[in-house]
Order: structure tokens, then sequence, then C-alpha cells
């Protein structure tokens, strides 16, 4: 359709005056041209761009006569302004929302915790301090004081006007989202006019509560007139149309009154601003001066505690650092090293004789005991070895019992000190060959000797790496926990909208046929709810890259379950029960 306008348009201007004129056809077709762009094109959504565009249409509209054609093709840029419009108020919308939501969850976390109530407190007193002192110099005596409690009331207080606020936005957010095709101008301006808005009904609301007059509902909160700050005749809104409403014949006035929303749309995001600023996180300062003021005094006393105990905290340390050197070196390094010689050198560090030691002093004993047999008239030198090999010293012995008879005669005239030495030299073998069979023991366990002697400090020390590590993991997880904490929440405040909706299974298939299919209504929900499911939703879809990859997938096929208009409120439902018993970030953990 917007194509075939641009040819007719094309060929009317080629019949009149030629496709270079500078007349209204040129002139639209250039728009139609301009605004033709696919709207995943960053340029698609710039107002500057669009402004400038409807600006060059209504220069021209004073050129040439008014024709099919040209009412056609400046019906159609209009149209194409007004989705480009649509698509804009949506994003800001849906940003101020996740703000206010996001401030809503910050006054929620100070109610909840004394200590940050109680620096809340401080923060309203100094506020109201400086304030007075600038104001009223000569009444500083008059300076309110509030207490604990009306601190975490003003904090109440904050969190429901915030509510409040939320919800008409979101209404607005889901009576445009709602609205398909070309959306209205009147809508799209009534929108813009709630939008603007947003921070009288706010700080209305706040200054409310804090007099004390309770708002019981979301109706009553939304039932408060608030001022509009553009050109909309009103802020209470129209039930959406499906099909663009002509508001009047008059088309300059049309483009007029668009770019009046354009000036208006350009202001959105700081208007938007003004109550989460306002009433949501303070600045990192105001937060946190008190603590940061602790955290000063508490630095002092222990520089001063260092500095008057340098000289004992000198040496302590270096004692740390050399006992930890020597455990290194000894216990660590040195074993390490030992064991690596062992096995690549293959050094023997724990023999105890040498390779020829026994075997000398048994050729030694050997040689003695045959001398010895000679002299007494054996002269079987073969069999007086082997016996002697095999620890039998008979011969030997058997004199030694016959000269101990007599020892002093023995030890002058006979061989009772020589058979005495070669006992004393028997023995010494014996020890050696006892002594080989350790060596070798010790040899074939030698590798396992040093890996035993590396083990409990090797253990240890990788014990501390792993605590070390960790810790470290643990850190590094602190986002993503705070992440896993936020996907939880929204698929909580998912299923609550949801739940709010459900009307089971026949019910609610009837009646999510047709979108709006009842008033106030879309897909089941109401416009309220459904703009805080597009906010949650759309927050979701912003953590996906915080989920693990292996499943992503999956969560992202979800959120396009609970995205599509074509699903039933009860099949959303048991979609999200099933991502609370499928992930296991989203379970909570005990």
């Amino acid at each position: 359709m917007y194509e075939s306008i641009r040819q007719q348009l094309l060929a009317h201007a080629i019949l009149n005056a030629g496709p270079e004129d500078s007349g209204r056809e040129s002139v639209l077709i250039r728009a139609m041209d301009i605004l033709a762009l696919d709207p995943q094109d960053p340029a698609y959504l710039d107002l500057g761009r669009l402004a400038a565009t409807l600006n060059e249409v209504v220069s021209a509209m004073s050129l040439g006569e008014d024709n099919s054609a040209i009412r056609d093709a400046e019906s159609a840029v209009l149209d194409h302004a007004l989705r480009v419009l649509r698509l804009r108020v949506l994003r800001v919308a849906m940003v101020g929302t996740q703000r206010l939501g996001t401030a809503i969850s910050f006054n929620e976390r100070l109610a909840s915790s004394n200590t940050w109530t109680a620096v809340h407190c401080a923060n309203l007193n100094v506020t109201a301090f400086i304030a007075t002192s600038y104001n009223l110099r000569p009444n500083l005596g008059k300076v309110p004081v509030v207490g604990f409690f009306a601190a975490r009331s003003d904090l109440l207080s904050r969190i429901s006007a915030l509510k409040a606020a939320r919800n008409r936005q979101a209404e607005a957010l889901g009576v445009l989202a709602a609205s398909s095709g070309t959306p209205s101008l009147d809508l799209i301006n009534d929108i813009t006019g709630v939008l603007v808005g947003m921070p009288n009904l706010g700080m209305k609301l706040f200054s409310q509560l804090k007099e004390g007059k309770e708002i019981t509902s979301a109706a009553n909160a939304l039932s408060i007139a608030t001022p509009a700050q553009s050109s909309a005749p009103s802020v209470r809104m129209r039930k959406p149309s499906i099909s663009s409403v002509r508001g009047s014949s008059d088309m300059r006035s049309r483009y007029e009154l668009a770019l009046s929303v354009v000036e208006t749309v350009k202001t959105l995001p700081a208007t938007l601003e003004i109550l989460p600023a306002t009433y949501g996180a303070a600045p990192v300062l105001q937060q946190y001066w008190l603590p940061s003021m602790v955290a000063v005094v508490a630095v002092g006393i222990t520089k001063s505690a260092i500095k008057a105990n340098a000289a004992s905290l000198t040496q302590i340390a270096k004692n740390a650092f050399e006992t930890v050197t020597i455990l290194a070196q000894d216990y660590i390094l040195l074993p390490l090293r030992q064991m690596y010689a062992t096995v690549r050198h293959r050094e023997r560090r724990l023999a105890l004789l040498g390779s020829e030691s026994v075997a000398s002093d048994l050729d030694s004993l050997e040689r003695m005991v045959v001398a010895f047999a000679r002299d007494h008239g054996i002269t079987d030198d073969s069999r007086i070895r082997g016996q002697v090999a095999n620890g039998d010293l008979s011969v030997v012995m058997t004199r030694y019992e016959d000269d101990i008879k007599s020892p002093l005669a023995a030890s002058l005239r006979g061989d009772l000190i020589r058979s005495v030495l070669i006992q004393v030299h028997k023995s010494k073998v014996d020890l050696e060959l006892a002594m080989s069979a350790l060596d070798k023991l010790l040899q074939a366990n030698e590798l396992n000797f040093a890996i035993l002697s590396v083990v409990p400090v090797v253990a240890f020390a990788l014990a501390i790496m792993q605590q070390t590590r960790a810790f470290l993991r643990r850190r590094g997880g602190v986002a993503r926990e705070i992440a896993y904490d936020g996907i939880r929440l929204c698929l909580g405040d998912v299923e609550r909208l949801l739940n709010r909706a459900n009307r089971g299974t026949a019910v609610a298939k009837v009646e999510e046929v047709v979108p709006g299919g009842y008033e106030g209504h879309v897909h089941g929900l109401s416009y309220v709810d459904y703009g805080l499911l597009l906010t949650e939703l759309e927050t979701l879809k912003q953590l996906v890259s915080r989920v693990p990859r292996k499943y992503r997938i999956r969560f992202e096929e979800d959120l396009r379950e609970l995205s599509d208009p074509q699903w039933t409120v009860y099949q959303r439902c048991e979609t999200v029960k099933r991502m609370g018993r499928w992930y296991p970030f989203v379970q909570q953990k005990e």
C-alpha cells in the first residue's frame, strides 16, 4: 500500500512537473523515502529527523493544489510518522516504568532494614537542616527533627506513591501496546499527556500520603486529576481504536499536532526520570555518607594503632615471611627436586652400603676359614667355601669349643684368639647382609618415601589455593547471584500478574481469542497488568545474557511463549511454573 501510493504520486509528479520539480509531490516522495527505513535501523526512531521531515511537508502544503494522490501521500506519511512515534513512546514508557520499579525496590530495601532506615533518617535530618539554614537562617532552632518511625513512614509513602505512578504509567503503556496497526494521533497525544503528568501525579500522591490521607486502592490513586503539561486537552485516556481515527479534515492541523507530540516525546525521557530521581535511589555520596564517616574514623584509629606498633608489626611480618619462605623451600621445593632427581637420574640417596662391600667381606671370611681349616689338616677347600657361603662355621666353632675349655693356655699357645676374630668378622658379614637387604627394600620404595615427604605440605598448599579460588569465585559470583535474584523477582511478578487474570482454561481461551475482547482488557489482562507484564518481560530479556549458556536458548523460548498473545493466560501461568521447575538458577537456594 505504501509503495503503491508512492508510485502513484511519482507518476502524478512526472505528468505535471517532472521528477526534479521541488513542488509538493517531490517533497512528499522524499519524505516517504526518508521514513521508509527498516525498524531495526537506529535512524528509524530519530525524532529530530522525523520532525524535520514533518516540517518540510507542512512547509510544502502551500505549494500547488490538493488532489487525491497528494492527500493519500500526506496521510501515508503521517501514518508512518505515527508508527514511529508509537514505537518511541513505547520504549520511553517501558524504560520509565522499569526505572520506577527500580526505585520501588530501592525504597523497599531501605524500609526492610533498620540500619538503612536509620541512614535514611539521618539523610532526611541533614537535608532539612541544610534547607532550613539556607532559606531561614534566623530560625535555625525550628529545624524539624525526623525520627526513626517518621523516616520509615516516609519510605512507605514513597513506595505507595511510586507504585501508583507506575500503575498509571503501565496503563498508558498497555493501552498504546494494545493498539495494533497505525495508532490514532489523538491516542498518542493523550498518552504523552499522561506521561508528561507523571511527576505531578507522583508528587501529589506523596504529599497526600505524608499528610495522612490514605489511598486504599490503585483506582483511587489513578482518579486523581493530573494537569497536563502539553498541548493535550486532557490526560484521561480514551479507549484505543484499532483504526487510525482522523481527528480533523484539516491535514495541516494534524501535522502541527503531530509536531507538537514529537517535541513532547523529546522531553519524555527527562520527564519520566524526575520521579525515580526524586524518590528513588539517592546519589552515592548521599546514600553512604554516614557509613563513609564511620569508615574514615575506623581507618584513622587503625592507622594510629599501626603507627604506634610499627616496629612490632614489621618484625611479625618479617618473621611470617621468613617462615613461609623456609616452609616453601625446605618442605616443598627441595623434596620435589629430590623426587625429580630420583626419577630422572636414578640416584640412590637412601643406600646404606656400597655395591661391592658385602662381596669383599664375604670373600675375606671364606679365605680366613679356608686357611684355618688347612692349618688343621682339612684340605677340601670347595666344601669349606660352600659351608661359609651358607653361614656354616663348624670348622672354626669346633676348634673354638675345644680351646675355650682352657682359655688362658689356648690364648697363648692355641687358636682361641684367631677363632674369636673369625667370628667377629662373621658378625660383621651378617650385619652387612642384613643392611644389604634393608638397602634393597629402601631402594625399591625410595620414590614412595619421596612422595610421602611431599604430600602433606603440597596438600596443605592445595587446600589454601582451593579456598582462595573459592573465595574469589564467590566474589565473582555475587553479580551473577544478583542477576539471578532479579530473574526470580521478575518471574514472581509475571506469575502474580498472570494469576490475577487467570480464570481457568475454558474461560480464558474464549476471552483471549480476540485482543480487547471485553472492555478495558487486552489478552485477558487489564491495561495496567498488560503494561506491567510487558515491562517485566523486557527486564527478563535484558537479563538473558546472565543466564548460563546451556539454559539460554530454552530460556529465550520460554520468554517468547510468555510474550506470545496467542497463548492463553492459563498457558502462560503453566510456562512460568515450568521455568521454576527446570532452571536451577530460578530455584531459591536454601
